[in-house]
């Protein structure tokens, strides 16, 4: 049916967005990448044309990252009241590793939302934290939190700055705020496990192992981080046993 009506009229930009949706849901991702060209060719400022632009894979067959980056530096010069647009253009320029520009629009982002993005907060905590801004990393994390203290995404990166600095205490009671709404997070799991065992809390170590490969029983990782942390308990169990004095 849209490519009845563009056959007629080439130049509507709402049917060539809706063409590119159609594309999207077939997986036809560069396709839809063409018409979403087209549609902002004709009206740069397209807001569902624009937050559709988000939605394309660009690792799929026949994207074009140029286009893409073309299109949102295009819009962006056009349209910057819309955090949307901003937090996409970041998150793109994230997956690209362009760092420094993904910081500039995660800011630009939480700028037009007032502060009250905790997704772009978060995404720009785990920037800080990979490019080794420990300081800046949790002063993002805790902004987005402020918003909603349930934010799994922002309170897991949060528990790896912590685990990252050697902060385990920190890291671990992080990873069970996370496991308190969401008992199953094989990550919290792991990684509290492997946080407890660097606190020589063992005990703690083998009961959250225990739990992660009942999710993933084929984890080696899991296994091993296992049958270690039970060999120091059973070691420590076996000298506190031995220091006991012996009874009259």
């Amino acid at each position: 049916m849209f490519k009845q009506a563009l056959s007629v009229t080439t130049d509507n930009f709402i049917i060539n967005n809706n063409l590119a949706v159609v594309y999207k849901s077939k997986g036809y991702h560069g396709k839809a990448l063409n018409q979403l060209a087209l549609a902002l060719k004709i009206k740069p400022d397209y807001y569902d044309a624009l937050i559709n632009l988000g939605n394309i894979d660009e690792s799929m067959e026949g994207v074009s990252k140029n286009l893409i980056n073309s299109l949102y530096q295009e819009s962006i010069g056009t349209v910057i009241q819309y955090p949307e647009l901003s937090f996409n253009y970041a998150l793109f320029q994230e997956k690209q590793k362009s760092y420094s520009k993904a910081v500039k629009y995660y800011k630009v982002a939480v700028r037009l939302k007032k502060g009250k993005s905790p997704e772009a907060l978060s995404n720009l905590g785990n920037i800080y934290r990979m490019t080794g801004k420990f300081g800046k990393a949790e002063k993002s994390f805790q902004a987005a939190l402020r918003f909603d203290n349930k934010f799994k995404e922002a309170l897991f990166n949060l528990a790896l700055l912590f685990h990252q600095q050697g902060k385990f205490t920190k890291a671990l009671v992080t990873y069970r705020k996370i496991l308190a709404f969401d008992p199953e997070h094989l990550n919290s799991l792991a990684n509290g496990g492997a946080a407890a065992a660097s606190m020589k809390n063992y005990e703690e170590a083998v009961l959250l192992y225990k739990r992660a490969l009942k999710i993933d029983p084929l984890n080696k990782i899991v296994r091993e981080n296992l049958t270690s942390a039970l060999s120091r308990k059973s070691t420590i169990e076996g000298a506190d046993a031995r220091s006991d004095p012996a009874p009259d």
